[in-house]
């Protein structure tokens, strides 16, 4: 394996190796259609560190676990978020997600201490009660033969999860208005990031169509919406959710406590973060179990051993190792997120080769997670690969699902709690098999859901 350290001391002025490109667009056509294949292919052809362009932006892919610390942990402040996070202030505001330096370090220090492990925990049970209601209905409302579009299932129950969470209720079903809001700007909001699409034309142009209007009528109701409830939370005091705890948060630094543009700035992000995100990674868990029957045995097998016909808890986790392994062959197959960007504030150095300053920095958990240097047989489903001793055998940025450095997902601890516990119901109660002939490949957006809808047959234990 060629040694791609970004401290390498025999450094050079020399970019990396890369693709032409099309005159004046550069490589704009293949990231746009199919941008992850894409990646696949240049590090396979150039190597871990690969240079091209997309219009006029020059791009750097990376894919050695070295370079990949180097950027999101070593060398971090060296590479703030790309462009195209900025276009999410349209949606978010002074997000978490978006903000640089001081003010993103001051919106860490209060949101932090609500993102622990121990203070998470308190959401399992809830977590575990939605889950086994859309069992329920399932198993109620499902006939023999018939299917449930899996992706749909799970974005209805992560919203209603994160929607119990933020605010101690379920405001999407409560409210036909709001749960059409929620509808309106994850539909539009996801579809204008995509470079070339109608709703980011729409949008970069001020275009007056009949979708942008809707999206900034349903943006201007969740706001309202959101609002009203830090305003609630103000006048009559912390409930048992998580805007509360934001709403009523120190800096230990002692700085100013956040101001409702920024609550509403967090709410919006973990909302729109943590529902679209977990959906996805839950219908591939869902679907791969699915398609290697002996390893959904496996787990339904660990299951009764651990917990027999009892709904379980976050203190069974522990003792359904197997469970874990699932998940996180699944992250790593299919993570949410596939692509990183940064942007590199001053000239650096990757794999030996010159990063000139300016330079948008790619990082790819797909194209690590199956760089055939880590990995064997990178395209094929073991969650044995997951074992303790494999783990320590490779190198830490060889699996990197949610992120790293200061900069990791503030919301990967409850996505994490989240993804065990309705695996682990679902699987407890119920079988899920793809239909006959029905075949799912992940989309070519931003994050990995998949293409139309994802067919499922439901068979009772």
């Amino acid at each position: 394996m060629p040694n791609n350290n970004a401290n390498d001391s025999e450094t050079t002025q020399q970019l990396p190796p890369g693709p032409k490109g099309h005159p004046l667009i550069g490589s704009l056509p293949e990231m746009h259609k199919e941008r992850v294949q894409f990646l696949l292919d240049l590090r396979e052809e150039y190597g871990d560190v690969v240079w091209f362009k997309v219009a006029k932006n020059n791009i750097c892919l990376v894919a050695d676990p070295d370079d990949i610390v180097h950027v999101l942990g070593h060398n971090s402040a060296n590479y703030h978020k790309s462009n195209q996070y900025k276009q999410l202030a349209k949606t978010l505001g002074p997000s978490v997600l978006i903000t640089e330096d001081d003010q993103w370090k001051h919106q860490r220090r209060m949101m932090d201490p609500h993102f622990r492990r121990d203070i998470l925990n308190g959401y399992a049970e809830m977590m575990v009660k939605t889950t086994t209601a859309m069992v329920d209905r399932w198993l109620a409302e499902v006939k023999p033969g018939e299917t449930i579009d899996l992706m749909k299932e799970m974005s209805r129950l992560t919203l209603s999860i994160v929607c119990n969470a933020l605010f101690g209720v379920d405001i999407s079903t409560e409210s036909a208005e709001a749960g059409q809001a929620f509808s309106l700007v994850l539909e539009f909001g996801s579809k204008r990031l995509q470079p070339a699409s109608p709703e980011h034309l729409a949008d970069m142009l001020n275009l007056p169509t009949e979708k942008r209007r809707q999206w900034l009528a349903a943006q201007e109701t969740l706001n309202k919406i959101i609002d009203g409830l830090i305003a609630d939370r103000r006048k009559n005091g912390a409930k048992d959710d998580l805007l509360s705890g934001l709403v009523f948060a120190k800096d230990e630094q002692g700085g100013p406590a956040m101001s409702d543009e920024e609550l509403r700035s967090q709410v919006l992000t973990l909302f729109l973060a943590g529902h679209e995100t977990t959906a996805t990674a839950l219908t591939w868990t869902f679907t791969l179990l699915s398609q290697h029957p002996e390893s959904e045995r496996k787990l339904h097998e660990e299951l009764v051993a651990a917990i027999g016909d009892r709904l379980p808890t976050v203190d069974d986790l522990p003792q359904m190792s197997y469970g874990q392994q699932v998940i996180d062959e699944s992250l790593r197959i299919y993570p949410p997120i596939p692509m990183i960007a940064r942007m590199a504030l001053g000239d650096d150095t990757l794999g030996g080769y010159h990063i000139p300053a300016g330079t948008m920095v790619v990082l790819s958990p797909e194209v690590t997670h199956r760089h055939p240097d880590y990995w064997d047989n990178p395209e094929g489903f073991d969650p044995e690969r997951f074992e303790p001793e494999a783990v320590k055998a490779r190198p830490h940025f060889a699996y990197f699902p949610f992120g790293g450095g200061p900069r990791k997902c503030i919301g990967d601890n409850f996505a994490a709690l989240e993804l065990r516990l309705v695996v682990s119901t679902v699987v407890q109660r119920v079988r899920l098999e793809l239909a006959a002939g029905h075949k799912v490949q992940a989309g070519a957006l931003l994050t990995q859901r998949p293409e139309g809808v994802v067919n499922m047959t439901v068979h009772p234990r």
